[in-house]
């Protein structure tokens, strides 16, 4: 099945990867949770924009709060972001609380601690997803967004595509590394994708 999006959305999701990907798959490894996925969920919510330089730029936060997932604060302790939800039938531009991250490994954690075991276990469905398309919306008709399964999935489609075809070794890690270990063959396999400018 051919997939049809821009050159740029794959351009930059493979900058996406090249900056973030290590982390990402440390933290992932053996979850369950599926790498494109991930990625595309992550720059979306992130507000990832590929400039024409070649850089990376995103929102202010994951920028400076480290949020890459709009993950909520209601503690009292959060920052109050400018967001939008969809509140009874209507897309409303709101103020909410954010969590904020010391660095993208930290909100890693956090990110994979809510969708293992955040909420009273939730999300643990979308887990035993058969593709990252299936896990998306399975994750959001838990309650990830506000959004419906449909809706939410449309923002982060071709971001899911473009990664599974820029790196189409990476689905599910613990599919290709050995439990308990991170995997420095994935680092060399995608080390190799960006040097030669393609996917396996």
């Amino acid at each position: 099945m051919l997939n049809f999006y821009s050159p740029y959305t794959r351009a930059m999701i493979k900058a996406f990867v090249n900056q973030y990907g290590e982390t990402i798959i440390d933290k992932i490894t053996n979850t369950g949770i599926f790498f494109p996925m991930v990625v595309a969920q992550l720059s979306a919510e992130g507000g990832v924009k590929l400039q024409s330089d070649g850089t990376l730029t995103a929102s202010t936060l994951a920028t400076r709060y480290n949020n890459w997932g709009g993950i909520k604060d209601f503690s009292g302790n959060g920052v109050n972001m400018d967001t939008t939800e969809k509140i009874g039938g209507s897309i409303r531009a709101v103020k909410q609380p954010f969590m904020q991250f010391a660095d993208f490994g930290a909100f890693m954690n956090r990110y994979v601690d809510l969708l293992l075991n955040g909420n009273g276990g939730k999300y643990r469905p979308a887990l035993k997803a058969n593709s990252p398309e299936q896990q998306v919306k399975l994750l959001v008709a838990a309650g990830y967004s506000t959004l419906s399964p449909n809706e939410y999935y449309k923002t982060v489609k071709d971001r899911i595509n473009a990664c599974m075809d820029e790196f189409p070794f990476l689905s599910r890690i613990e599919s290709v590394v050995p439990a308990g270990n991170p995997g420095e063959e994935i680092r060399n396999l995608i080390g190799s994708a960006l040097t030669a400018g393609i996917g396996i």
